[in-house]
């Protein structure tokens, strides 16, 4: 008898190792088998495209994505913000439904904030530029930041700093400007290159909140050494609003279709097509659609941080966020002959 009740325990004291070794056996082969599953369900595959000078869109060979790339983590943060941002953009229309009208277009010069810029300035509204843009009734503005010929350094607990004498004269000049025009506008931040591309983005959100109407069309930005041909975008603007496929509009004077020096590049090695900055033009669902999109303070961390790659940048952003096509223009003759200065 005790070794009849004795008989159950040695069976579990024998069978309980093995049944215990075989069901994690069974596990490990089944958290391997989700490791490989989820693995391949991660290593995606993306086709890169480009857009040629000519503004053709041509797809090149899908290439493996590396998931652990700075530039993946933001692209996936990026989509995940226009998700949950719900950005505010009005629907998009035809392109047919563009108003080519000079008389929609709003321009934004860029300028500067010290003495030869102001001496640019008076030298443009001496030349035809301004007569020009009133035969065509364009609003137009220059768009200038702060002062800025010293950088405060928190290190040195100079946070009480006084403005150097050169940026003193430089605000009383431009104050003095202001108060004697009304074609100017001072952005709230300092006014430094290497912040341009912020600049830029300020000039955009501007633009949304303060410059544009229910009827502008197209924004144009250009350097204050030359103005727009108003005619010329208005016939290129023609030409292709007959495509009702293309939703938004992209032009300049000159397009870099694909890269030529490897700073043009994004840092994963993609590329963006732009403009030369000196002049471009977007159509104002972009630059709306810009200005409001979180994920276009964040481009730097794909791209330099050169103005007019950067809005290359936040255009192809927009493209992919949105069912849109772009229309490039790329027209030489969009600006006048540079003024004597």
């Amino acid at each position: 008898m005790p070794l009849s009740r004795n008989r159950p325990n040695t069976m579990r004291t024998v069978l309980l190792p093995f049944l215990a070794g075989a069901f994690f056996m069974w596990g490990g082969i089944s958290v391997r088998n989700n490791i490989r599953e989820t693995q391949s369900l991660l290593t995606a595959s993306v086709s890169r495209s480009r857009i040629s000078s000519a503004g053709d869109r041509t797809t090149t060979k899908a290439s493996s994505l590396d998931l652990e790339s700075p530039v993946h983590q933001y692209q996936q943060l990026n989509l995940k913000s226009a998700e949950s941002n719900n950005i505010d953009t009005p629907e998009q229309s035809p392109s047919s439904s563009w108003n080519c009208d000079p008389s929609n277009y709003l321009v934004l010069l860029k300028s500067g904030t010290v003495e030869k810029y102001q001496k640019r300035r008076a030298q443009w509204r001496e030349s035809d530029c301004p007569a020009i843009y009133n035969q065509f009734n364009i609003t137009y503005r220059f768009m200038l930041g702060l002062p800025a010929h010293e950088e405060i350094d928190p290190k040195e607990h100079d946070q009480f700093k006084r403005a150097s004498q050169e940026e003193v004269e430089d605000m009383i000049r431009i104050h003095s400007e202001v108060v004697n025009y009304t074609d100017t506008e001072i952005l709230s931040m300092k006014d430094v290159y290497n912040d341009f591309h912020l600049k830029t983005l300020r000039m955009f959100e501007w633009a949304v909140d303060r410059g544009m109407t229910g009827n502008t069309s197209m924004v144009v930005f250009h350097d204050d050494d030359f103005c727009l041909e108003p005619n010329v975008l208005q016939a290129a603007c023609e030409r292709v609003s007959s495509d009702t496929t293309k939703t938004s509009l992209y032009g300049g004077v000159y397009l870099w279709g694909v890269p030529v020096y490897d700073q043009q590049k994004h840092f994963d090695g993609s590329f963006a097509p732009y403009f030369s900055g000196n002049l471009y033009v977007l159509s104002s669902d972009l630059v709306r659609d810009i200005a409001r999109d979180p994920a276009s303070f964040f481009t730097s961390v794909v791209a330099t941080n050169s103005e007019d790659l950067q809005v290359g940048a936040w255009v192809l952003n927009q493209v992919r966020k949105k069912s849109r096509k772009v229309a490039f223009i790329n027209e030489s003759r969009l600006k006048s002959e540079q003024l004597e200065m």
